[in-house]
């Protein structure tokens, strides 16, 4: 199965011998996408495989993202001059520079 979160969409692929960046059962994989905070808990869970090249790095990335989102901080243009996003910065405003610089120093 192929996941976009960008648009939306799912599409089953057919080729068996396409190789997946992760792997996982049916139970987490639906709990991942009807719950806000279902990425945080499959990290701590550990109930996935990471399988492809370059899928750890990939995985890292959605993880920052859904994390973001599950605290209510958009960066859609759209979303991102909401006033959730400046009460986020301005309540965490001492120590995200911290937490920024820790987790670049990660993605090296």
């Amino acid at each position: 199965m192929r996941v976009c979160f960008g648009s939306d969409t799912f599409e089953v692929l057919d080729d068996p011998g396409a190789v997946a960046d992760v792997e996982m059962n049916s139970q987490p994989f639906w709990f991942w996408l009807t719950q806000p905070f279902g990425m945080q808990s499959l990290g701590t869970t550990a109930r996935y495989r990471l399988t492809g090249e370059g899928s750890f790095r990939n995985w890292r990335r959605h993880r920052i993202v859904f994390s973001l989102d599950n605290a209510e901080f958009y960066l859609r243009p759209s979303r991102s001059a909401w006033s959730g996003n400046a009460d986020f910065i301005r309540t965490r405003f001492t120590i995200l520079p911290h937490q920024m610089a820790y987790q670049l120093r990660r993605m090296r």
